[in-house]
């Protein structure tokens, strides 16, 4: 779900700003498209933060749900997911003119990411295809990972656990690559 915050989030926020004229009036005034980035991402950073720790206390203290591993681990699991939700945001403002144009893309995307992270779906029991494709997107080696600390008290320094902080990195460098790129095209 944090994913699909930081999405969403980022995404309205940039194209309202865009829609308004706010972002047109401050190119105007002098201010570049990469500080304008840079404000939205610093702003989202702290929902995230914010989010991620909301999730931690609900799930942690509140519903007092057992963790056999470190909860800094599992913090930075979920805050990556929520930075790598906002990296798709950006993408998402970069092609999208509109909000409704914005919404179905992020939802169609989301949904079948959710089908096949593991979550509905067991991951063994998929085709061999769809098993590879599940594993490359944004959600389900983290998910995995998690799962690991929370069940079997893994820690950073294993291995299983990395490959879910580095793949969480890997999509937020991709997708904001690709959000730059686009942007300076346009401009």
């Amino acid at each position: 779900m944090i994913f699909f915050l930081g999405t969403t989030n980022t995404s309205t926020i940039i194209i309202s700003d865009r829609l308004e004229g706010v972002w047109d009036r401050s190119i105007v005034a002098g201010v570049t498209s990469a500080e304008i980035l840079l404000t939205h991402f610093v702003t989202q950073l702290l929902i995230i933060i914010f989010q991620s720790a909301l999730i931690m206390v609900l799930t942690f203290a509140i519903f007092k749900y057992t963790s056999e591993g470190s909860l800094v681990v599992i913090t930075v699991l979920i805050f990556l997911q929520g930075l790598c939700g906002i990296s798709y945001g950006f993408l998402i403002s970069v092609f999208c003119s509109d909000h409704n144009s914005a919404n179905i893309l992020s939802t169609g995307v989301f949904y079948p990411m959710i089908l096949t992270c593991g979550l509905v779906w067991p991951i063994e029991s998929m085709p061999t295809v769809l098993r590879w494709i599940s594993l490359c997107l944004p959600f389900t080696v983290p998910i995995l990972s998690v799962r690991n600390v929370l069940k079997k008290g893994w820690g950073m320094t294993h291995l299983h656990v990395l490959n879910g902080v580095g793949l969480e990195i890997l999509w937020c460098v991709i997708l904001g690559t690709i959000s730059a790129y686009q942007l300076k095209k346009r401009r």
